[in-house]
């Protein structure tokens, strides 16, 4: 894998793609990028859900590789990437890939069902950066994305969808659903202390949403607040 590669969670070691190794935050929907609203309707919106799952894409990894079309996925998470690369040289590279890998005659992963006119006009804006050393847009390979998209959900998603293999992968991405751990925060300082805590200031490593976050010895409350459960409740709340 080159400089400006990418690698799906199918080839990822076992221990780094478990679900119960990972903090899971509940979306509403997503941000538009590309051509695809994947809040349109449910299915869109459940398979871009597992696209943005490690153990989602490994399984759909899988299924796509039973029909021998995984070219649809891996084209799709390689621009998905390709639109959050924020300097011109190293977006330039992934351009490269991209195109080599999917669009160029000959290429053993080439995605089907483009017309020549897209796989044109990429070619050309390719060789202009190549020779000129010309910036390339991030919306270069949307039309691309749109297709591999909605293949992706045509014959690999919805198929898989009436396996027992994703009500599995349901019941097990549900198990972990919002769970938290205390290796999801960096501690970073003590805010105040108490007679049975302290207060701290935490950053969420997922998001490095900064928080204060309220420590109690459960034990030494229980023993306090035995007769006053009433008390007991208003020590959860941080004032």
């Amino acid at each position: 894998m080159g400089a400006c590669g990418t690698k799906l969670a199918a080839t990822l070691p076992e221990e780094l793609v478990s679900t119960k190794r990972q903090f899971r935050e509940e979306r509403s929907e997503f941000e538009i990028t590309g051509r695809v609203d994947y809040n349109e309707d449910e299915f869109k919106f459940d398979l871009r859900t597992m696209l943005d799952d490690p153990m989602g894409q490994k399984m759909l990894s899988q299924q796509a590789g039973k029909l021998m079309n995984r070219e649809n996925l891996f084209c799709w998470v390689d621009i998905h990437e390709y639109h959050s690369i924020p300097t011109k040289d190293y977006r330039r590279c992934m351009a490269y890939q991209i195109y080599s890998k999917y669009l160029k005659e000959g290429s053993p992963m080439r995605v089907g069902g483009l017309q020549n006119s897209v796989v044109e006009k990429i070619t050309e804006e390719i060789t202009l950066a190549k020779r000129e050393r010309k910036d390339l847009h991030k919306d270069l390979f949307d039309e691309v994305g749109e297709i591999c998209f909605n293949e992706l959900l045509r014959s690999t998603y919805l198929p898989f969808r009436k396996s027992p293999e994703y009500r599995q992968y349901k019941i097990t991405y549900r198990r972990t659903y919002n769970l938290i751990r205390t290796d999801d925060f960096e501690y970073l300082g003590t805010l105040g202390q108490g007679g049975f805590g302290r207060v701290v200031h935490a950053k969420k490593k997922t998001t490095g949403q900064h928080l204060a976050m309220k420590i109690q010895l459960k034990t030494a409350l229980l023993r306090h607040f035995r007769s006053d459960i009433a008390a007991l409740e208003s020590e959860k709340l941080v004032f």
